[in-house]
């Protein structure tokens, strides 16, 4: 609101995500920017509108990672937590160590990504935990076998184990434990 005309220049950027950003008036996109230079006269409101499509990024050895907008999405994994505690050690030392509590060996099996329906929550009293989490999605997936080297799971699976569950994602950061990057078997 302006209560002479003024010349105004604004530069509002353009997240690398958003593919089809909607600014609501004129204007130019120039290097990740979109560019306003006009004259104000008098009240001017606009909405500013960045879709965000749910995409499944490529990620090393032909995984995949679900992401929508700036959010990357994860199976949450129940965990179970064993504190280590050396004797004599202050206990600022201790150390925990997780281990999963419910079964991560999971695969996409999704053919359009555009069909998941996300759902947003309200967000509980910690916001980066599972039961705080703002949003969530449940995503088709199948059970595969995946062998471990240790802790970690090895190379990408073979042929599922079993029928079509729907899995609950949440954002990465809600999580302690999760299963992010997985093969895509509708795509095999």
């Amino acid at each position: 609101s302006c209560p002479q005309p003024v010349r105004l220049r604004l530069r509002l950027r353009i997240p690398g995500w958003c593919e089809a950003p909607d600014f609501g008036m004129e204007g130019r996109a120039e290097d990740g920017f979109f560019c306003i230079d006009r004259t104000f006269t008098g009240e001017t409101a606009w909405t500013v509108t960045f879709p965000m499509e749910a995409k499944l990024a490529d990620r090393p050895r032909q995984a995949k990672a679900l992401t929508r907008g700036p959010l990357v999405y994860s199976l949450y994994i129940k965990e179970r937590m064993e504190k280590q505690h050396k004797e004599g050690a202050p206990w600022w030392m201790e150390n925990c160590e997780l281990y999963n509590a419910s079964e991560w060996r999971y695969a996409f099996d999704l053919a359009d990504p555009a069909s998941l329906r996300f759902e947003e929550h309200e967000i509980g009293q910690q916001p980066f935990s599972a039961e705080g989490a703002g949003v969530s999605v449940e995503v088709p997936c199948r059970p595969v076998a995946w062998e471990t080297d240790g802790l970690v799971p090895a190379d990408l699976p073979g042929a599922p184990t079993g029928e079509q569950v729907i899995l609950r994602f949440i954002p990465y950061g809600c999580t302690l434990l999760r299963m992010t990057e997985m093969p895509n078997l509708a795509e095999k």
